[in-house]
C-alpha cells in the first residue's frame, strides 16, 4: 500500500498535539508514569526495549499499519523466532518474552502458547506430564494452541459434541467430531 502523493500535512501534527495538551496538564506526566508503573516493572521494561533497540529491523513496529495481514503475521513470526533465540541464548528471561509482547502489542503465532498453554501445563498438569509435555513447551520445541470453541456450540461447553477417548492399545487418544455443529471453530494458535 502507498500512502497518496499530495497530501497537506497534519497541522498540528500529532507529535506537536500530543506535546501541547502533555504541557498543559497540572501534574508530571513522569511523576505519573511512576504512580502508575512501579519501578520493578520500568526497569524490566527499560531492559526489554534495549535489547530490541539493537535490532529496529526486526523490532520495528514502524509501518505495521501499511502491512497487509500476511505481512504482519510474517513480521510477527519474525518478531517471536527472534525473542525465542534471544531467551535460547540467555539475554532475555520468559518473564522477559511477556514484558516484550505487552510493549510491541503484535498479536504473533506464540501468544496463546505462552498466555494459556503454558500456564495451563504448570497448574494443572501432573510431575509426569509436566516432564512430558511443560519442558518441550518451555523450550518451544512443542507449540499448544486453544480449540475449545464448536461452530455450533459457541462457548456453550456444556454443548460441545466431541469427545476424546484414550485406546490404551496404541497408547493414544482418538479425538471424534461427530458431526458439522462440532467442528472447531476459532482455533487460536
Amino acid at each position: 500500500m502507498q500512502i497518496p502523493k499530495g497530501l497537506a500535512p497534519m497541522v498540528p501534527s500529532t507529535e506537536d498535539a500530543l506535546a501541547a495538551e502533555r504541557a498543559k496538564a497540572g501534574f508530571s506526566v513522569d511523576a505519573m508514569h511512576e504512580f502508575i508503573v512501579d519501578s520493578d516493572m520500568r526497569t524490566k521494561v527499560s531492559k526489554v526495549e534495549a535489547v530490541m533497540g539493537k535490532e529496529p529491523e526486526t523490532f520495528s513496529l514502524r509501518n505495521v499499519y501499511f502491512m497487509s495481514r500476511q505481512e504482519k503475521m510474517e513480521h510477527a513470526l519474525k518478531i517471536g523466532l527472534r525473542l525465542i533465540e534471544l531467551l535460547k541464548d540467555g539475554q532475555v528471561t520468559s518473564d522477559e518474552i511477556s514484558i516484550a509482547d505487552m510493549v510491541l502489542d503484535i498479536n504473533g503465532p506464540f501468544g496463546l502458547h505462552r498466555a494459556m498453554f503454558i500456564p495451563t501445563l504448570q497448574n494443572q498438569a501432573t510431575a509426569e506430564q509436566q516432564e512430558l509435555f511443560l519442558k518441550p513447551a518451555l523450550n518451544y520445541e512443542i507449540l499448544g494452541c486453544y480449540a475449545q470453541t464448536e461452530i455450533g456450540h459457541g462457548s456453550n461447553v456444556q454443548g460441545l459434541e466431541t469427545t476424546c477417548t484414550y485406546v490404551p492399545e496404541t497408547d493414544e487418544f482418538e479425538v471424534h467430531s461427530p458431526s458439522v455443529r462440532a467442528c472447531k471453530w476459532w482455533i487460536g494458535s
